[in-house]
């Protein structure tokens, strides 16, 4: 009689039915079972003054029984009372090593102290008793993700839902994916639970700003708005990122206000950054100094609020008080924010043409990071994409769509192109995304082994056409596209994967941006987002591309117009007439509030955002006596291409 009304309470404690199990355990207090679960239940009902006497008296009668001493340090942790918890836990222990809830708990507690070093041991110890415990695996996750060991974190999360669905694994592994930029992995798993996932906010949020990083806005905009309903109330990171997946997609100045209203509200650091850091970018100087005015007084020294005044006050040519800014930043925590200050001084002594003290930023940011090339992993996928346009593709394929591909190295006029191109009617620009990658994995996903073009050499005319028509589908997730747009895809490296694409579809012409390898070394040498740190780093890269780029001139002759960037800028209406031409496009402005999304993605923003200027042609003559421009590759190529290699 007594263990079935035992058996309810502890049923009714596990349906978290808190004030049902006080009134079943009340009448018989006195039974020791009785009164573990209602000091327990007082616990989590956070009645600790009821709780604590009846775990005393426990404790006095039962000294050495582990669910006591383990149940009351939980009570105890409820109250952030950790040290007494911990020697309960510890006193566990003692008692039996083997009390891998106890090794967890304290892992728990380390957690919640952010020693995640010493958390992992403890649950390292309760793994070892119970490998597959899915608490314990998302626990040693949250270690590795404190610790910035992410794809630690996905391996161990991977584990726990190959249990079966847990969902703080989930919620945390949708985190993951988005600091590891696994756009494939978080489409798989929204695809794997997404019965599970249509439900949960933060695994929405979480896939919505991986599509929005991708540029994938149209896909991003349907995430973003899914999880603002869910939530339910205001919640800045979906609210803010929802409203700035708008504006990409139409340029709206009350858009931009309502964000900044927005920031203005929660007013944290974040928010504040946030908001800011987009004025800057967007040349809107003086909201952004407004709101920095504001964030400031309630947030002095912040390291990235003072980085965006000093951009600001940089695009304002007010050079050394921007410098005075970035030296406030005493101590910058982390190599990320060490390498904006130092390419943000990179661009003030440039513009007081000041190169030495330029060049010692530049070499100083690369002590920061290993010398390795940005292009991890170029010349394996150089040799392939060489090897796929060597065999070819019988065209069967009919398909008529125009798409226009800009390709050359980073920093060789590429965004100027696109630039122009943007203000040319039914012209859609997508800069700078990763749509044609992406539809050459999806081949070689289908293709199961095979090569590639192997693959689509053996599709008729009919499958061909059809496959084209899934890539042209795939690219209404990053905007919206009409039937009569012509297709500008501005990605420099995308030779690399345009054979596929350059099959499927006969009309489709390139333009390949050449520039002076020297003045693409320097530019690529100042700006943070290119990652090419010496000129040995980038010479190995450019030669590599440039060796697969030759052959695309060769293979493609019919397809490629190559245009220099120094010819661009000092004859523009010839060479721009020469290009609308060769893309079958008419010289007939856009209409309207202009292009979407919106153009400021990219290093060379700035740039292009101001009237066409000739100052950067031969700008790798300020750096000379900083840096060997005399590199064999780099003369090899000024040769090929047909500059100057001399100094």
């Amino acid at each position: 009689m007594l263990k079935s009304q035992f058996d309810q309470a502890l049923r009714l404690f596990n349906q978290h039915d808190y004030a049902a199990v006080v009134a079943a355990c009340k009448p018989h207090v006195q039974h020791p079972m009785f009164k573990l679960l209602l000091a327990t239940t007082y616990g989590k009902l956070a009645e600790y003054t009821l709780s604590e006497p009846l775990f005393l008296a426990l404790r006095q009668q039962y000294p050495t029984n582990l669910d006591v001493l383990f149940n009351f340090a939980l009570v105890l942790k409820l109250q952030q009372r950790m040290a007494e918890a911990q020697a309960l836990l510890q006193q566990c222990l003692t008692l039996n090593n083997r009390y891998h809830a106890a090794h967890s708990a304290l892992a728990g507690i380390y957690v919640t102290q952010g020693n995640f070093e010493q958390a992992q041991v403890y649950y390292a110890q309760a793994l070892a008793l119970q490998p597959y415990n899915v608490e314990y695996l998302f626990g040693t996750a949250q270690c590795d993700f404190g610790q910035a060991r992410y794809h630690s974190a996905h391996k161990k999360l991977t584990l726990a839902l190959a249990q079966g669905v847990h969902l703080p694994s989930l919620r945390l592994l949708s985190v993951v994916l988005y600091k590891l930029k696994s756009t494939q992995a978080m489409r798989q798993l929204r695809q794997q639970h997404a019965e599970h996932i249509k439900l949960e906010p933060e695994i929405l949020l979480y896939a919505g700003l991986i599509e929005l990083d991708e540029k994938c806005y149209v896909q991003a905009l349907n995430l973003l708005e899914k999880a603002q309903v869910l939530a339910n109330k205001a919640w800045f990171e979906i609210d803010a990122n929802l409203l700035y997946c708008r504006y990409l997609l139409d340029a709206d100045k009350q858009i931009l206000q309502q964000i900044i209203s927005l920031s203005q509200q929660v007013a944290t650091v974040e928010a504040f950054y946030f908001s800011a850091n987009l004025l800057e970018t967007l040349g809107q100087l003086l909201q952004a100094e407004q709101l920095l005015d504001i964030a400031l007084p309630l947030f002095p020294l912040t390291p990235s609020l003072l980085l965006v005044k000093a951009k600001v006050l940089t695009r304002r040519r007010e050079f050394n008080e921007a410098l005075a800014i970035l030296d406030e930043i005493s101590k910058p925590e982390g190599t990320e924010m060490q390498l904006d200050i130092c390419y943000q001084k990179v661009q003030i002594f440039e513009a007081q043409a000041r190169y030495n003290l330029a060049a010692e930023q530049i070499i100083h940011a690369g002590s920061y990071v290993q010398q390795v090339s940005v292009l991890d992993g170029l010349e394996q996928d150089a040799k392939r994409a060489v090897q796929d346009i060597q065999q070819g593709v019988p065209l069967r394929g009919t398909h008529v769509r125009k798409l226009v591909f800009i390709i050359g190295f980073p920093r060789s006029g590429t965004t100027l192109l696109e630039s122009r191109l943007a203000l040319i009617n039914n012209v859609k620009i997508l800069e700078e995304t990763h749509a044609v990658k992406q539809f050459y994995q999806q081949l070689e996903r289908q293709a199961n082994g095979q090569n590639v073009m192997a693959y689509l050499a053996n599709l008729s005319a009919e499958q061909q056409n059809l496959l084209a028509q899934d890539y042209l589908d795939s690219l209404q997730d990053y905007s919206v596209i009409n039937d009569d747009d012509v297709i500008v895809d501005k990605m420099p490296l995308n030779a690399i994967y345009l054979a596929p694409v350059l099959a499927l579809f006969p009309q489709a012409k390139i333009i390949l941006m050449l520039r002076h390898p020297m003045d693409v070394c320097i530019s690529s040498l100042k700006q943070r987002m290119i990652n090419l740190f010496s000129v040995e780093s980038f010479a190995q890269s450019y030669h590599c591309y440039f060796n697969l780029l030759a052959t695309v001139q060769q293979q493609f002759a019919d397809k490629v117009l190559a245009v220099k960037y120094e010819q661009l800028v000092t004859d523009y209406e010839q060479e721009f007439s020469a290009i609308l031409a060769h893309c079958g496009l008419q010289q007939e402005a856009k209409t309207g509030s202009g292009n979407s999304p919106t153009m400021f993605n990219t290093p060379s923003y700035h740039q292009v955002s101001q009237p066409l200027y000739t100052k950067a042609v031969n700008s790798y003559q300020h750096y000379r006596l900083y840096f060997d421009f005399q590199h064999q590759l780099l003369q090899t190529w000024c040769r090929q291409l047909g500059y100057t290699a001399s100094d």
